[in-house]
């Protein structure tokens, strides 16, 4: 083990934001339990309001990160649930694009206040300048990424 201090701290930063990334989810899907919802189904429900209630659904699926058929039973429990719909694309019979009905549009701006509520919790002993500074570690580790060639974006 190194005793190089930056390298000790690139190491713990590389742990904790696993592990937060982890316990940021487990903590979503209990606060959301009332809502039978999980953090899945919350980020199905926010990307999809954020694209202006509609998006094709393996783009969609990019954007969860999951692979495309992982997507398509979360999907057809909110298709049965009145929360979206799903229309085959007239130009590409095997494209979806996946909308929100009105159900799922109530169910966004409720989830919209739910995350932010949890937020608001989860980062209440934060000071918005350490927060712009997380932001900016971020945004740094997101252009390293995005910029190495030998990582899938």
């Amino acid at each position: 083990m190194t005793t190089d201090p930056r390298t000790r701290a690139e190491a713990a930063f590389a742990i904790q934001l696993i592990s937060l990334a982890k316990a940021y989810k487990h903590t979503v899907n209990v606060r959301l339990e009332h809502r039978r919802m999980s953090h899945t189904t919350a980020l199905v429900v926010m990307h999809l309001s954020r694209s202006d209630g509609s998006c094709i659904q393996r783009h969609l699926a990019g954007l969860l990160d999951m692979a495309p058929p992982s997507l398509v039973p979360i999907l057809v429990r909110m298709e049965q649930e009145g929360l979206v719909t799903r229309t085959p694309q007239p130009a590409d019979k095997r494209a979806n694009e996946v909308s929100l009905t009105p159900a799922g549009w109530d169910l966004a701006r409720r989830t919209e206040r739910d995350l932010q509520g949890i937020r608001h919790d989860l980062l209440a002993e934060v000071s918005t300048a350490d927060l712009h500074a997380a932001l900016r570690v971020f945004a740094a580790l997101d252009h390293a990424l995005s910029s190495d060639p030998k990582e899938p974006r």
